[in-house]
Order: C-alpha cells, then sequence, then structure tokens
C-alpha cells in the first residue's frame, strides 16, 4: 500500500532552543524507523511581518532519500518571525489532495502558537477527509494543546507534547512522543473517513383507535316480588287429602319459572306457571326464591366482570397515550436542541467572517503605511544626493574589509558550506555582501549586507543599490551591523529591514550629526 508523509517544521522565533528538539525527533526517533521507501517531504515554515515563508526542503514530487532526510534535519534554518501554522497545514492539505495514495499523513512539530491569526480548526475540519495529522508540541502552553488536540481528534490522528522543563531528557522526549511516532508507522488508513449520519426520523407508533364503549345505565325497573300462586284445596279436594287409605300415587307439585331474555334485562323473573297436582304435597316457595336469586347473583357478577374488563382496557389505553405525548415532546426538545445547535453555528460562522474582515483591514493599512514610508525614504534619497560631503574613504574601507572577514566567519558557522563572500577577491557593488546559496536546488536563500562601525553606534548607512536590493527583496534581505570592530566585535543580526521598520525597531535618521555621502540611506536602531 502506498504511503506519503509531509513534515511540518515549526521555525518561528517560539522554537528557539528548542530546534535541537526537533533535530533529536527527527534523526533519533523517527528516522531509525520510518519506511523511507514512501513518498515524503519537508516543509520549513515560518512568516515576516505576517507573510509566510514556507520553504519546501524535501519536494513531495521528488524522489528524496534517508540522507536527504537526515541532512536537512541536521541543517535547520535558525529560529525567527512569526508562526503561520494554518497556512502552512492548508497548503500541505491542498498538496497531499492532488497525490494519489492509500495513506496520506502529515507530521507537525511546533511550539503551538498561529502568530498570525489563522483558524487551525476551522481549516482542518474542511480537509479532515484527506490526510491523518499528528502533532508533537514543545513546550506548549495549556490552551495551545488543548487546540493541538482537537485537530488531531478531527483526523484520527495523534497530538503530544514535550514540557519545557523536559526538552533534554532523552527517555522522557522519547516515551512521550512514542505514540505519535507509532501512529505515524502504522498500517492503517490515515484518512478518516467521512460517514453522514442521518438524524432517523421519529417513529410514532399507529394509535390503536380503541371503541368507545358506552354504558348506559338502564332505569332498572323494580324487579316484581316472587309470587307463588297457590291454589287453596277445595272441599271435595280436602276430603280427598283425608282419605289416607288410599293407595294412589302421589304427584309432587310442580313449579315452572320464565326467564325470558334474563340475560339482557336482568330485571324481572316471571313466575309463570305453578300448578299444584298433589293434594298432600306442599308447595316449597323458599326454594323457588333461592334459585331465582342464586340466576340474579350470577347475572350480576357477570356484568361486574364485564365491566372491570372495560375499565382495565380503557387504563392500557390511556397509558399508551401517554407514552405516544411523552414521545411527541422528546420530538419537539430534540427539534428545539438543533435549532439551538444550528444557531450557534451560524454565530461562530458571523464570528470568523468579522475576524477575516478584521485582518483585511489590517492588511490595508499595513499596505498603506508601507507605500507612505516607501514616499518619505525617496523624498529623503533625493534630498541627500544634494549635500556633497568628503569622507575618509581609506579608513571606511578598512573598517569594511575587517568587518566582512568577522561576520564571514560567523556566517560559516552559521551556514556551512552554504556562505558566498562576494567580495573576497575584490570589492564588488552588487546590492549586498554575501549570499547563502541552496546549492541542491541552485537557489539564493538570502542576500546579506555588512555593516561595520569602530564604536558602537547605533548608526548606519545603506548605498543607492543596497537599497533598492532590499526593496526588491524584503522577505530575504538581511542586514548585519559588526559593532567595536577593533577591540570587542559585537554583530547585531537585522533579519527583515522592511519589517523592523515598519515596527519601529529602525528608523531614518541620526541619533547626532553624521556626515552622509550622495546616494546613501542613513538608519538608526531605536533600541
Amino acid at each position: 500500500m502506498k504511503q506519503v508523509t509531509d513534515f511540518l517544521i515549526d521555525n518561528s522565533d517560539k522554537m528557539d532552543k528548542k530546534l535541537s528538539v526537533t533535530q533529536k525527533v527527527l534523526t533519533d526517533e523517527i528516522a531509525p524507523k520510518f519506511d523511507f521507501s514512501h513518498t515524503f517531504g519537508m516543509r520549513t515554515f515560518k512568516s515576516i511581518c505576517g507573510s509566510p515563508i514556507i520553504i519546501k526542503s524535501l519536494d513531495l514530487a521528488e524522489p528524496n532519500t534517508k540522507d536527504d532526510f537526515i541532512k536537512k534535519a541536521t541543517s535547520l534554518p535558525l529560529a525567527s518571525g512569526g508562526s503561520p501554522i494554518t497556512a502552512t497545514v492548508k497548503e500541505s492539505l491542498e498538496s497531499l489532495a492532488k497525490i494519489d495514495a492509500d495513506r496520506k499523513k502529515i507530521l507537525l512539530i511546533t511550539a503551538g502558537e498561529d502568530t498570525d491569526g489563522g483558524v487551525l480548526e476551522y481549516e482542518v475540519e474542511k480537509r479532515a477527509s484527506i490526510a491523518q495529522i499528528n502533532i508533537i508540541g514543545v513546550g506548549m502552553k495549556d490552551s495551545d494543546l488543548r487546540a493541538a488536540q482537537k485537530v488531531a481528534q478531527l483526523t484520527n490522528g495523534i497530538c503530544c507534547n514535550i514540557p519545557a522543563d523536559k526538552i533534554n531528557d532523552t527517555s522522557a522526549i522519547r516515551e512521550t512522543i512514542a505514540p505519535v511516532v507509532e501512529a505515524l508507522l502504522k498500517e492503517a488508513p490515515a484518512a478518516a473517513p467521512q460517514v453522514h449520519v442521518e438524524q432517523a426520523k421519529p417513529v410514532v407508533e399507529e394509535k390503536k383507535i380503541t371503541p368507545i364503549i358506552e354504558i348506559k345505565q338502564d332505569v332498572q325497573e323494580e324487579a316484581p316480588k316472587m309470587a307463588a300462586f297457590v291454589q287453596k284445596p277445595q272441599p271435595a279436594q280436602a276430603a280427598t287429602e283425608k282419605r289416607e287409605d288410599r293407595q294412589e300415587p302421589v304427584k309432587k307439585q310442580e313449579v315452572v319459572i320464565s326467564n325470558k331474555d334474563f340475560a339482557k334485562e336482568a330485571n324481572a323473573i316471571k313466575i309463570a306457571t305453578v300448578e299444584t297436582h298433589v293434594e298432600d304435597d306442599k308447595f316449597d316457595a323458599v326454594s323457588a326464591l333461592k334459585s331465582a336469586n342464586e340466576k340474579i347473583s350470577e347475572l350480576l357478577q357477570s356484568n361486574m366482570n364485564t365491566l372491570q374488563h372495560v375499565l382495565k382496557n380503557g387504563e392500557s389505553t390511556r397509558k399508551e397515550n401517554e407514552q405516544l405525548r411523552a414521545a411527541e415532546q422528546q420530538n419537539q426538545n430534540s427539534i428545539q436542541q438543533l435549532q439551538k445547535t444550528i444557531q450557534e453555528a451560524n454565530n461562530t460562522i458571523q464570528q470568523l467572517k468579522q475576524v477575516v474582515s478584521d485582518k483585511n483591514a489590517e492588511i490595508e493599512a499595513l499596505n498603506a503605511n508601507k507605500n507612505d514610508l516607501q514616499v518619505t525614504i525617496n523624498q529623503w534619497i533625493e534630498r541627500d544626493k544634494k549635500v556633497v560631503i568628503d569622507l575618509d574613504s581609506n579608513a571606511r574601507q578598512a573598517t569594511s574589509a575587517a568587518s566582512e572577514k568577522i561576520l564571514f566567519d560567523y556566517l560559516g558557522k552559521k551556514y556551512p558550506n552554504r556562505v558566498k563572500w562576494c567580495n573576497e577577491k575584490t570589492k564588488e557593488t552588487k546590492g549586498f555582501d554575501f549570499e547563502i546559496i541552496d546549492y541542491e536546488n541552485n537557489v539564493t536563500e538570502c542576500y546579506i549586507a555588512c555593516k561595520g562601525a569602530k564604536d558602537d553606534t547605533k548608526t548606519f548607512f545603506l548605498t543607492e543599490k543596497e537599497w533598492e536590493m532590499c526593496l526588491n527583496n524584503n522577505l530575504n534581505y538581511q542586514v548585519y551591523l559588526v559593532r567595536n570592530v577593533d577591540t570587542n566585535p559585537k554583530i547585531i543580526w537585522i533579519e527583515n529591514l522592511i519589517g523592523w521598520m515598519m515596527n519601529g525597531k529602525v528608523r531614518p535618521g541620526a541619533l547626532r550629526n553624521e556626515k552622509v555621502k550622495a546616494g546613501q540611506v542613513m538608519l538608526t536602531l531605536s533600541k
């Protein structure tokens, strides 16, 4: 399976005194384990006056090797400037999106704070499916660490932080970054698939329509009194009863009870006929009444059971209705919560739009100030051209040569085998004295002008050609002041002259009366 990995190295001044930790992590912890047969690249990043400088130290499109990786890791530029984390991650994600690979990963090593006003979480959330982002913080603040952890979680990545008091502890560093290194080497797909979760529609149970049972209480007529008509014996019959000696069979009296519609009406029992066939038997009315009462009791009990069943079904229906009402209320609460979340998201979007608008206004103001400053400087240049002053050229040349020799030795340690001294053999007027060259890419990384002085003055001069070179290459034009050349040399590095002037660190003019030759610009450090 093909994997592509982009290493993003913070080179801002926040990483000052921390680059050694970065080098140790890359060369001692990652290089021995990383599979360099995969495609990989490296970017270093910083910013000057809010303008990002993102250098492709190792291009993703090139076939890089392990030796290339270690060489770049051990020769990182000195830390300076701001930290455009958001812009760098965005550029990396856009590059990875154009590459066909099974796994895409980013390793970001940073001090944690985006000084250029970017919103990293917002940019990553839009592109979370492109690559897995793993972050190694070096002395991060708690607030920056929480933000970094959230960004890593959006892409199924890992975030860790090397505490400031542990940057010299090799075992602590190895233990801290172990989860990130494992995630970087892991074979599982890095891109976190976006899963669209469709909100389930609430299931509303079909209401069972329970038939309404209306119990009408009929006006129950008073049950007619049970009366047994017993036919009184006639005189002839009485005489017959006295004939005890006769052997005729005795017929018992028969009671016929008619109970038409007894179960439905339950309001009357009619005794149809009571006939007496035997003169000697007595009619048992009490037994007849007892039997009728038992039937009435059975009917009442049956009606009571029916009523209880109806009431029980009604209670069940009431509970079902209550459950349906509760489910409906829960759905309404969910809808309200979703509406609230949408409103909060809209508010966040408005806030982000306001931030973008404010930043655009700041950029316009900076551009306006830059134009005004350029106009003022041009006016000073034209004015100074009219002044003719004789200077001791021999003394100036001796001081210049001595200061350039001191600076050459210093730059040789700072940029090994990359320094070109333009005036080493003969004095040239190119507008700069040294070049720092990236021989691998055959490009000039920065131009350097050397300004020497015998004392600790804060004032220095730029020739017309040097000033023109500075204006045309403001992002990679640097000035080094070498003061006290003949006694105790001290070097001051101005990594971006225009930026220092805009920030008030360098101002046009001098603190005292100075001789200025035609075509020169006089500048003074403000601190």
